[in-house]
């Protein structure tokens, strides 16, 4: 069966565009995994800051 030049130039069309699309979700995942790891070390020190209130505040609350 012979499907011709166009048919031909798709497919290759096709497969180029699925490695992009493989190649720009692995970025994504990548980029997303680091910002998330950055945004929490980040916001740790408020983390912290906010446990320690809210330990203080229970304490205080449980004396009275």
């Amino acid at each position: 069966m012979d499907y011709g030049e166009e048919h031909t130039r798709n497919i290759a069309i096709d497969l180029n565009y699925e490695r992009h699309r493989y190649v720009y979700r692995s970025v994504k995942r990548i980029f997303d995994f680091v910002a998330s790891f950055f945004g929490l070390v980040l916001l740790l020190p408020v983390f912290l800051i906010v446990a320690i209130a809210i330990k203080l505040e229970a304490q205080i609350a449980r004396t009275n």
